[in-house]
């Protein structure tokens, strides 16, 4: 949780010294992981908007243009304190991250 609250701290803060300085439609814009993942041609829209205008390119041939799991090796295995995490995550809505779909 530390991690986490750390984490948002840092954010906030950056938000803060932003403000007033544009923000998605000046000089920043911010894009979430998350929003990415979910809907990559809408947010890859929005920054070729923020940069000018500029025309959308399509992925050179041989390249999917969407984002793939790297390894398809198990997180439990890779990650030493993985049943520590999956309780201490337990309950929460990040729960099932730690079970396979």
């Amino acid at each position: 949780q530390g991690f986490i609250d750390n984490y948002d701290c840092y954010y906030s803060y950056i938000r803060e010294r932003l403000a007033g300085q544009g923000g998605e439609n000046g000089c920043w814009m911010q894009i979430s992981y998350e929003e990415l993942i979910e809907d990559q041609k809408a947010v890859a829209g929005n920054v070729y908007k923020f940069l000018g205008g500029i025309a959308p390119f399509e992925p050179r041939s041989g390249q999917s243009g969407q984002s793939q799991r790297q390894t398809n090796g198990n997180l439990a295995s890779a990650v030493h304190n993985f049943e520590q995490l999956r309780y201490a995550f337990s309950g929460s809505d990040r729960e099932a991250d730690f079970y396979d779909s």
